[in-house]
């Protein structure tokens, strides 16, 4: 007290003890619990979830709607949905949040399966659900129930949703919009497959399961909170848009190396829309006489569209003919302490390729000839005889250009940021050697 008294540097002083002493914070290791359709699938099949006297299924035990008039929830054959649908984070205006109604749905259920004595009676404490261990066990079950069904694969939910269908922007138009004639061709979509390949609905259907179209609209609408379906579909920042989700794809090992230097930011050419945007046969539409606008398509034509579209889709994946990939290509432009570095032209090519070979999305976008050489020959037609670096990248750096690399740097930066993404250990990008050999 006498230093801080004569005004001295000092330590603490009486009753600031925390100025040191610091509680450390607790930090949760709570991990989410998420109903994927395995887990949906064990509930569905168990035999201890039995159904009602009215229901032929036990559907009706989790699923609920909520009447307001009679104030009480009743179950509702066809319209099932994920219980966040109406159960928020909070509650609101006595509709309870997801983590009351988890809580008081689940693990009473979990509870009253253990007082029956009911060996897989699913967790009913915390960390049986939100903790590692809990995680693992439940990962394992999934597993081992898979193993033993046809395909390994949880057999598909029939809600009346389509195998294939037409994504169209007029849907949920209103107005003198309605009559406007539509420049952007449908897109067929195969429902189906989509399914398979995500572990629930609502990766999509993030709101509702209803179509995309009817809270997106052409113009935006407060549905939707005014996200245009445009905006809806292309978003890239978005992993519920159809562009968004496949740009995330793209981060795969396998893809990186060229779709992680594309510039995202360019405007994609008429062509690249027209693999998704295809034109209908004329003969496909029903013939609507002198109707404007022809009146909405059924379900089935839609299927109907759809299928003649996605068969007529090319997946071959092919580039130009192997006598037409050079071997090796001689960098010689920038040859002076080391000698030109001879790259493995046609081994790179064919390296992309089998590392889409699998990938029937890959397979699709890469079908045109000359597409994957456009990850190196960027900005340039596709072509047998594309143009040489040093058509656009200079010798030495042009200032003028500052956007534009010069060619030293052109090639370093293509061939060692391409090797990083893609994880290839050789050659090092400090061993000049290994691909310019020094001169004697």
């Amino acid at each position: 007290m006498g230093r801080a008294a004569a005004d001295k540097p000092t330590g603490p002083l009486d009753g600031l003890c925390r100025a040191c002493h610091i509680a450390p914070r607790a930090v949760s290791q709570s991990q989410p619990v998420d109903m994927d359709k395995v887990l949906h699938f064990r509930h569905i099949d168990s035999k201890n979830i039995t159904s009602t006297a009215a229901e032929k299924d036990n559907c009706a035990q989790c699923h609920h709607e909520y009447d307001k008039n009679a104030k009480k929830i009743f179950y509702a054959r066809g319209k099932e949905s994920t219980c966040r649908y109406c159960h928020g984070e909070n509650r609101v205006d006595g509709v309870r949040s997801m983590r009351q109604a988890a809580h008081q749905q689940c693990v009473t259920c979990h509870l009253d399966l253990a007082d029956k004595g009911v060996k897989d009676r699913g967790p009913y404490l915390c960390a049986g659900c939100h903790g590692a261990e809990g995680h693992a066990a439940a990962s394992a079950n999934n597993r081992k129930v898979m193993a033993g069904l046809p395909d390994g694969k949880a057999p598909r939910l029939k809600r009346e949703q389509p195998d294939l269908t037409l994504l169209s922007s007029n849907a949920g138009v209103e107005g003198p919009e309605n009559t406007r004639p539509r420049s952007m061709n449908p897109v067929a979509f195969d429902h189906k497959s989509h399914e398979e390949r995500n572990n629930n609905c609502r990766v999509c259907h993030h709101a509702s399961m209803d179509s995309c179209g009817k809270c997106h609209t052409v113009s935006g609408a407060r549905e939707g909170n005014f996200v245009r379906i445009e905006e809806a579909m292309h978003l890239a920042a978005s992993g519920r848009s159809c562009s968004g989700c496949h740009a995330a794809k793209q981060s795969a090992v396998n893809c990186s190396g060229c779709h992680g230097r594309m510039n995202k930011a360019s405007t994609p050419d008429n062509n690249t829309c027209r693999q998704c945007h295809m034109e209908v046969p004329s003969d496909a539409l029903p013939d609507t006489g002198s109707l404007t606008p022809a009146p909405p398509l059924s379900r089935e034509r839609k299927s109907m569209i759809a299928e003649i579209l996605l068969k007529s889709r090319g997946q071959n994946s092919v580039p130009f003919a192997i006598e037409d990939i050079p071997e090796k290509v001689s960098i010689k432009e920038l040859a002076a302490e080391y000698e030109p570095a001879v790259m493995p032209h046609r081994k790179i090519v064919l390296t992309l390729m089998n590392g889409m070979k699998d990938n029937s999305l890959a397979a699709y976008f890469h079908g045109e000839q000359g597409t994957v050489c456009q990850s190196c020959h960027h900005r340039s037609p596709a072509s047998k005889q594309p143009p040489h670096c040093g058509n656009c990248h200079g010798k030495p750096f042009d200032p003028r250009q500052p956007n534009r690399p010069g060619l030293k740097a052109a090639f370093h930066e293509q061939c060692m940021g391409c090797h990083k993404a893609l994880g290839v250990p050789k050659p090092s990008a400090t061993a000049c050697a290994e691909c310019h050999k020094e001169k004697k």
